[in-house]
């Protein structure tokens, strides 16, 4: 990954597309191994160290240098690290075995830059743990510290022999390389998933299949109500739709039941798909975007940009994912914002599914000639639904009820919940009048009341 990243640095130069390094102000270097251009190593740390690095120098013939940087001047520390080795010219210049200890105070960030000549000696994965092994002085504000402890672990690696130095090298990269396997929060995620998303989908699907194979309804009339004022409706509002039925009932052998509903469906199903949109949202925008995200977290646990594994990126991503859904959950468990986000021919086929159940339920086959028809108000849906039995619908055309609709939503749309329900009883009274007259031993056969559900 460095040997990639440098080789692409070195193009974007070569083409004139990075910025000049004249535009940048490096710190002046001279022959000190020791660079404190921030100002935040102790002057006897810095003469340890500057001892140790002139023998380290001395004894292995490679340069060992370490720099604190004021302000990286816009520039990613991986950018202003490579410029800096090449400004500098660390290392000898066939072998490329210079190191650099970059440590930027003010933006919180620290690279170790290797020369591709010591790629097998510290790799990523060994650079990686003395990044992290310097954040706990960086974060008690011990700079020093953190500086010398890395010093002195570096020099260590360097020093062994090769054969040991490489073998080191490759135990800690197997090591790195191990963290980044498959995250255990993988499986919560995956289990939450099946068992909250997708096994309700798929058993909601089967029954709701089952019902549309079983279905044998033949008429039905639908229309949208909008404005409509939510509330139960009082024994009077009862009153006024259970006479209209009685009166309508007179003239006819049909029946006609009257269901006023609250909802047609809870809509968990909406709710999952909707937190399960902004779990995946969360974590795309955390794939397309990660850095917001990585320096939020580094400004919670202290600062000091954190060099991220393979697995913690897929646990942060998984994380992320779990928030959002739960945040979805429940934002979608306040009903205004649930019914707001339920597509309209959702609702438009939950209200006439429950509509069939209650006219399975209240009227069909119930009556000596199956001459049952429903009317069905869903108020949170805004839905209306008028079902036939068989034999009416044999005889009366769809667009026979249109009438009947309209006179009934005429009034719901003006808050008038139960007068808009009268007149859609009298007006299917009249139309059963027509081709269902009452005979002589006729009898009710269903009760007039309202139902309300």
């Amino acid at each position: 990954m460095r040997l990639l990243m440098k080789s692409m640095l070195t193009l974007v130069a070569a083409l004139g597309l990075a910025l000049p390094a004249a535009a940048q102000d490096f710190p002046e270097r001279g022959t000190a191994p020791v660079v404190d251009a921030a100002n935040i190593i102790d002057d006897a740390t810095e003469a340890a160290l500057t001892q140790k690095l002139d023998q380290f120098e001395e004894n292995n013939q490679r340069q060992f240098v370490i720099a604190t940087i004021p302000d990286l001047q816009g520039y990613d520390i991986s950018d202003y690290g490579y410029r800096l080795g090449r400004e500098w010219a660390l290392g000898d210049a066939e072998r490329n075995d210079g190191i650099l200890l970059i440590v930027a105070p003010n933006e919180r960030k620290m690279r170790i830059e290797v020369g591709y000549g010591l790629e097998g000696v510290i790799p990523d994965g060994l650079a990686f743990e003395y990044v992290e092994g310097m954040k706990p002085y960086f974060r008690q504000g011990d700079y020093s510290g953190g500086i010398a402890w890395a010093a002195d672990e570096i020099v260590t690696q360097l020093e062994l022999p090769p054969e040991e130095a490489a073998r080191v090298a490759q135990e800690r990269t197997a090591a790195r390389d191990n963290e980044g396997g498959f995250p255990i929060g993988a499986l919560i995620w995956l289990g939450f998933i099946f068992f909250f998303f997708i096994l309700p989908m798929f058993s909601g699907g089967r029954r709701r299949l089952r019902r549309l194979l079983r279905r044998r309804w033949q008429f039905r009339g639908r229309r949208r109500l909008r404005g409509v004022v939510m509330g139960y409706l009082s024994q009077s509002d009862h009153e006024i739709v259970s006479n209209a039925v009685a009166e309508a009932e007179l003239t006819t052998s049909g029946e006609i039941v009257t269901v006023l509903a609250d909802r047609s469906d809870a809509y968990d199903d909406v709710v999952l798909v909707w937190a399960a949109a902004l779990a995946f949202s969360a974590m795309s925008l955390f794939a397309v975007l990660p850095q917001p995200f990585m320096d939020l977290w580094d400004s919670l646990v202290g600062g000091w940009s954190h060099v991220w594994t393979t697995g913690e990126l897929a646990s942060m991503t998984i994380a992320l994912g779990l928030v959002a859904f739960v945040a979805g959950w429940l934002l979608l468990s306040w009903d205004p914002l649930r019914f707001a986000l339920t597509p309209g021919p959702v609702k438009t086929a939950r209200a006439h599914a429950r509509a069939i159940k209650h006219f399975k339920v209240g009227a069909e086959r119930r009556t000596h000639g199956r001459t049952g028809v429903l009317l069905y108000l869903s108020m949170r849906e805004h839905r209306a639904e008028i079902v036939a039995d068989q034999p009416i619908a044999e005889i009366v055309p769809p667009e026979v009820w249109g009438e009947a609709m309209a006179d009934m939503l005429a009034e719901i749309k003006q808050g008038h919940i139960a007068l808009g329900l009268a007149a859609g009883v009298r007006d299917v009274g009249k139309v059963l009048s027509e081709h269902f007259p009452r005979a002589e031993d006729d009898e009710n056969e269903l009760p007039d009341r309202l139902i309300e559900v």
